[in-house]
C-alpha cells in the first residue's frame, strides 16, 4: 500500500514532496500543529543547556512559490552578498523591500508568522535575535557546529537559543540538515520551515550541495524570560567584536 501525504495524494507515483499544495496567501495564515513533523521531542536539562525542551520540527508549505520567487529575485540581484559562514556559502544581511509596499508587508507577515510558529512549538514568547539570507551553491557545505558557541568552545551568541530555517523554492540535491549525535538526517522540503534549538544540545551540519542552489531564510530567537550572568554577557560581547572584525577583514574566527 502506498503512503499518503497530508493532501491525500500518493507519495509513490506520482511522487509527492508535500509542497504542491500552496498557501492561498504569500504566507500560511493558520499554523496547524497537526501538520508538524517532529524529528525529536524530549525534555532536557535546562540548567545545562539553557532550554528545557529539545524539539526538531518541520512545518510544511509555509510560503507560496510566487512570494518565494519574488524575494529570491530581489536577493539574487543584491550586490552585498558576503563570503562568510561556511565553505562557499554566502550570507546577505541587507534586506530592503521599502520600494514595494506589498512585498514589504508580506515580508513583515512572514517574520511575524515564523515568530508565532516558534512560540507555538515551545509554548513561550520569543524575540528575534538576528536574521539573514543564505545561499549554498553546488559544492558548498557546513561543518558540524552549534549556533551558541564558537568552534573553540568559547561563548558565542547564546541568545540564539532557537534557530529557524525557511527553505525557499530553489531546487537542489544534497544539502541535508543533519544532527549526528541524534542520528537524524533531514532532506529539506522546499517551502517548509524547520525549527530547533541550535545550541550544544543539537550539534548540526549541512551536507555538500550536489546540484542546484540551496536558498534559505535564517533567523534566531531567544525566550523573553531568559536571564544571563555578567560572565555570559561579557563573553557574548567579545564574540560580537570578533564576528564584526571577521566581517570586515575575513580574519579572526
Amino acid at each position: 500500500m502506498s503512503k499518503q501525504c497530508t493532501c491525500g495524494r500518493s507519495e509513490s507515483y506520482p511522487y509527492c514532496d508535500n509542497t504542491h499544495s500552496q498557501p492561498a496567501s504569500a504566507v500560511i495564515k493558520t499554523i496547524n500543529p497537526h501538520t508538524f513533523t517532529y524529528y525529536r521531542n524530549e525534555e532536557i536539562d535546562k540548567e545545562k543547556y539553557g532550554i528545557s525542551q529539545n524539539k526538531i520540527v518541520q512545518i510544511p508549505r509555509f510560503i507560496s512559490k510566487s512570494f518565494s520567487k519574488k524575494i529570491m529575485d530581489i536577493f539574487e540581484a543584491d550586490s552585498l552578498w558576503q563570503d562568510v559562514g561556511f565553505h562557499k556559502a554566502k550570507n546577505l544581511f541587507h534586506i530592503d523591500f521599502s520600494s514595494d509596499k506589498e512585498l514589504a508587508d508580506n515580508w513583515e507577515d512572514l517574520i511575524s508568522t515564523i515568530k508565532r510558529s516558534v512560540e507555538i512549538v515551545f509554548g513561550e514568547p520569543v524575540s528575534n535575535m538576528g536574521l539573514y539570507i543564505q545561499k549554498w551553491p553546488e559544492g558548498s557545505y557546513g561543518v558540524e557546529h552549534n549556533d551558541s558557541y564558537n568552534f573553540d568552545g568559547t561563548i558565542g551568541n547564546i541568545t540564539s537559543k532557537i534557530a529557524t530555517t525557511l527553505f525557499l523554492y530553489s531546487p537542489f540535491t544534497g544539502g541535508k540538515l543533519e544532527f549526528p549525535e541524534h542520528e537524524i538526517s533531514i532532506d529539506p522540503k522546499q517551502g517548509s520551515l524547520y525549527v530547533f534549538p541550535g545550541g550544544p544540545e543539537n550539534q548540526h551540519r549541512i551536507t555538500e550541495i550536489e546540484s542546484g542552489l540551496r536558498f534559505t531564510v535564517i533567523a534566531f530567537w531567544d525566550f523573553d524570560s531568559s536571564v544571563y550572568t555578567q560572565e555570559q554577557l561579557e563573553g557574548m560581547q567579545k564574540s560580537k567584536e570578533r564576528w564584526n572584525n571577521y566581517i570586515k577583514t575575513g580574519e579572526g574566527l
